[in-house]
């Protein structure tokens, strides 16, 4: 027989930290949602919050049904797993990261929930009020 020591999870988030620069979505365009990696921090779900990258059908609901302050925006530069084993990847250089003009960066750490609603129609029933849903 087996018998496990230690911590056992179920869990359905994981640990995060961002860096980046939080931006404003009005201050976004197509090309920067198709070139950059512009991410939504929603909700908290049951285990952590609603983060995925922005898509344009979702910044287009957002916009047009003026659902913006539910959200914070980032421009993210680096995503790290917290719960992995610190790897030489995960090394970040003061080089690598873009400052913006007044010299700041944003650093997060955040439960992400695995589940993120990042389809439009989870979306819109996630976040939209009843009219706004199909």
């Amino acid at each position: 027989m087996k018998i496990r020591n230690g911590f056992v999870s179920n869990s359905s988030s994981s640990s995060f930290i961002i860096i980046g620069q939080k931006i404003n979505l009005y201050n976004i365009s197509v090309d920067d949602i198709e070139n950059k990696n512009i991410y939504i921090k929603g909700s908290f779900l049951c285990e952590g919050y609603d983060f995925f990258k922005l898509t344009y059908p979702i910044w287009n609901y957002i916009l047009e049904n003026n659902t913006n302050s539910k959200f914070s925006c980032y421009e993210v530069q680096k995503i790290i797993d917290n719960e992995e084993e610190k790897e030489e990847e995960n090394l970040v250089n003061k080089n690598d990261i873009n400052f913006d003009k007044a010299g700041n960066i944003f650093i997060e750490t955040i439960e992400v929930n695995y589940h993120p609603n990042k389809e439009l129609d989870d979306f819109k029933h996630q976040y939209g009020s009843d009219e706004l849903r199909d």
